[in-house]
């Protein structure tokens, strides 16, 4: 069974906001943080400034580069810590 998931450095990107809407869990850069988003949660993964690669968060690319690679890792059933400390 396949699991779409999208991504994007913009929370309000009208695709990732239609797939959220019918259901889809999302992941999307906001308020310093990257946050995987269902209809029913909403969690901050990790602050943006603590992935090395992005430069405190600045190499916006390296960002996105982060998103895919947390968004194929969920969708496959990887699990993860959430920045409040709950596992999933």
């Amino acid at each position: 069974r396949k699991r779409v998931v999208f991504f994007s450095l913009d929370r309000d990107n009208p695709v990732r906001q239609r797939h959220r809407a019918a259901g889809g869990t999302c992941y999307y850069s906001a308020d310093g943080y990257l946050v995987e988003s269902t209809p029913q949660t909403l969690h901050r993964l990790v602050r943006e400034a603590a992935i090395p690669c992005t430069f405190g968060g600045a190499a916006r690319f390296q960002l996105a580069n982060a998103l895919a690679a947390m968004a194929a890792g969920r969708a496959v059933g990887i699990s993860t810590r959430f920045a409040d400390g709950t596992k999933r």
